[in-house]
């Protein structure tokens, strides 16, 4: 799908009312004016957006997303989150417990379960690397695991999480990295579907994505809290301020798309979706951004073995956020594979090859001014690629 559209530019008029720290889960506006939260696209580089201008076609836009046949329609991307929550719950146990060891089988039947299952809808490149962790947190399960100068073995368990033997968060490469290999994936697939597009199929984007019809902007305290990078999206974006952040620009995306489809403005569907896969990868990278700062500051302050493995966590985290989106066809994603090839080489974590993140705790004192270096890079190099702004990265910073 080419979701960068040429020589378009529009404007949604009558839209009315839109106006802690991270861990596991259950963007720049290029016109800070205009409280549309949509971003259009005039040509140029992949991703660059262009001036708003009136539409010719799409008239009205509500203020609130309405389906009354959202459980429906959206049964199967629902069911396929409940799939990913099915393969987590046994993993979370055995970094709770040493007694439970599932098997690489087992866990291999999960992800195959289904029509479709989760496997099917991972790009290939991403399936295999899911299957080989199985297999590492396979062995990595019932073991303790202590960094050393020369790695060896197969991990295990350092604070409150399984490593490999090279500091590599293993859990967290299936569960974050399947928010841009197979749910992002699919999403792209069914935006790209024409002739296929409805409004029961933009549903089934808002359950992908990890949202609800609602749109609380809440992880707890809520009906249907929002999950996945829904949850993630929510704590990028500072709802106190009147500018919307990526959160409250993804719902506007949605809804528009969603009055677009049943006004049959067909240019303004399409752009609405090309921001709600842009703004979705930006979630996925700004996050990045904010747990790398967050592990250079852990590491730097830690002084037991649970604090230092809170940070190689959080840098298992970006890995997975970052590895991803490799290997996706190059017109449905903004960054490049040379681009992840290279911030992954920067935080550590070669896409083809073993991390170096455990040598921040064999040798912090080297170690540590390298990372903060690379993550500084890191910083500014996902900022180039997405257009964010200092005010943008400063508040990426921060968890909402």
């Amino acid at each position: 799908m080419n979701r960068h559209i040429s020589a378009f530019a529009f404007v949604v008029v009558a839209l009315a009312g839109v106006g802690c720290s991270d861990d596991d889960s259950s963007g720049n506006n290029p016109n800070p004016s205009a409280d549309t939260g949509v971003q259009t696209d005039t040509g140029g580089t992949p991703g660059d957006v262009g001036a708003d201008t009136a539409t010719a076609c799409l008239k009205d836009v509500p203020s609130t997303y309405e389906s009354p046949d959202y459980t429906t329609n959206a049964a199967a991307e629902l069911s396929l989150r409940d799939r990913l929550k099915a393969i987590m719950d046994p993993m979370k146990a055995a970094e709770g417990d040493l007694t439970k060891k599932p098997t690489a089988a087992e866990l291999k039947d999960l992800y195959a379960a289904g029509t479709p299952s989760l496997e099917s809808l991972t790009t290939a490149y991403y399936a295999g690397k899911t299957k080989a962790i199985f297999d590492a947190f396979a062995l990595a399960a019932g073991n303790t695991w202590t960094p050393a100068a020369t790695p060896t073995g197969n991990g295990g368990k350092f604070g409150a999480y399984l490593y490999d033997a090279y500091g590599k968060d293993l859990r967290q490469q299936v569960e974050k990295g399947a928010f841009g290999a197979t749910f992002y994936n699919r999403a792209a697939a069914l935006a790209a579907d024409k002739a296929g597009l409805s409004e029961a199929a933009i549903d089934k984007l808002v359950a992908l994505y990890g949202a609800h019809p609602s749109f609380p902007q809440a992880t707890e305290g809520v009906p249907n809290p929002d999950i996945w990078v829904a949850q993630y999206a929510k704590r990028r974006d500072d709802k106190t301020q009147a500018t919307p952040g990526l959160y409250r620009r993804i719902k506007t995306s949605l809804i528009t798309a969603k009055a677009a489809i049943k006004a049959k403005c067909d240019a303004e569907r399409d752009a609405a979706l090309n921001a709600f896969l842009l703004d979705w990868e930006k979630v996925e990278l700004a996050t990045v951004i904010f747990y790398l700062n967050d592990a250079a500051k852990k590491i730097e302050a830690a002084t037991t073995a649970d604090q230092q493995s809170s940070a190689i966590h959080a840098i298992g985290e970006s890995m997975a956020f970052i590895h991803g989106f490799r290997q996706h066809g190059a017109a449905t994603r903004k960054i490049t594979d040379a681009q992840i090839d290279e911030l992954l080489g920067l935080i550590g974590a070669p896409a083809d090859g073993n991390a170096t993140v455990y040598q921040l705790v064999t040798d912090t004192a080297t170690a540590l001014p390298k990372f903060k270096t690379a993550v500084g890079q890191v910083t500014t190099k996902i900022a180039g690629i997405y257009g964010f702004t200092e005010a943008d990265v400063a508040s990426y910073k921060n968890s909402y």
